[in-house]
């Protein structure tokens, strides 16, 4: 397999090193973390081959993390300066933030009925 690393594009050889460095992690011994990790090169290599792959850098799904944090903070009672200051953005960006979330429909109803806690 170490020949088949060679002639394997970088993308390939550091694909399934991560696949190997994860199967290990969770518990597989290190013959069968080898095995899968170039089972998973070839079959990504016969599911892709002559495709231009395109790997997102994840931007989007952290900033709706943030703003979801933003949010979940501000309900909590957390000042808008102070999620200002701590995300780096301006004051007004947080209240653009708080008011697009509040109109998500899942969180239309959060914290409509707190005051029925015991």
């Amino acid at each position: 397999m170490v020949d088949e690393a060679e002639e394997l594009p970088e993308l390939f050889s550091h694909l399934a090193a991560i696949v190997m460095e994860v199967a290990h992690e969770h518990g597989l011994e290190e013959p069968m973390a080898t095995a899968a990790g170039w089972a998973v090169v070839q079959r990504f290599k016969a599911d892709f081959r002559g495709q231009q792959v395109y790997v997102p850098k994840g931007h989007m799904a952290e900033l709706a993390a943030r703003n979801a944090a933003i949010y979940e903070a501000w309900r909590l009672g957390v000042r808008a300066d102070v999620l200002a200051r701590r995300h780096g953005i301006a004051l007004q960006h947080v209240y653009t933030i708080v008011n697009r979330e509040k109109a998500r429909p899942e969180n239309q109803m959060k914290g409509l009925f707190d005051d029925l806690r015991p």
